[in-house]
């Protein structure tokens, strides 16, 4: 199961709450430690196993609209959160620093470190595209460690275009 969760997982992404795949996600990996469902959004954190899947609604139906894996610990009101140790693509495992990022993705990303301005903390984003998805790194300004990655759809099947 580990050697496909990141393609199990992103195969999640547009799918309802409801939906079978991520129904079997909880039978294959359990109830989340933290489930918790602020107004219109539902975060299922599986801190033993380093990442989360965020539900946002969409037209009254909550929808899989992005996935967190984490590169560092942390405590999560009693929940110690460890990286996520599965497969990422191109071979980038969450120790990764920036530039082996870059190097395994052999591209440079589309919008290199960007800073990230709000909060005491002033760590920085690389955000790559690879259809059909957006794969957004934060790194820590001073190590250039991952700090952690985000997921989503690059086209989400309910987008709207404003003309």
């Amino acid at each position: 199961m580990i050697e496909d969760l990141f393609e199990q997982l992103t195969g999640l992404l547009g799918k309802s709450e409801q939906h079978e795949s991520f129904q079997n996600v909880i039978l294959e990996l359990g109830r989340p430690e933290v489930d918790v469902s602020p107004d219109k959004m539902r975060v299922c954190l599986f801190a033993r196993l380093g990442f989360s899947i965020i539900f946002i609604d969409k037209h009254q139906l909550r929808k899989c609209s992005e996935l967190h894996f984490f590169a560092t610990s942390w405590d999560e009101g009693g929940n110690v959160v460890i990286p996520y140790r599965g497969p990422l693509p191109a071979g980038i495992v969450t120790g990764d620093g920036r530039d082996n990022v870059e190097r395994k993705f052999g591209f440079s990303p589309r919008l290199p470190r960007a800073r990230i301005t709000d909060g005491p903390v002033k760590d920085y984003l690389n955000i790559y595209d690879m259809e059909p998805l957006e794969l957004v790194f934060t790194f820590d300004r001073l190590s250039h460690q991952m700090i952690e990655l985000k997921v989503t759809d690059l086209n989400p099947p309910d987008k709207v275009y404003i003309l």
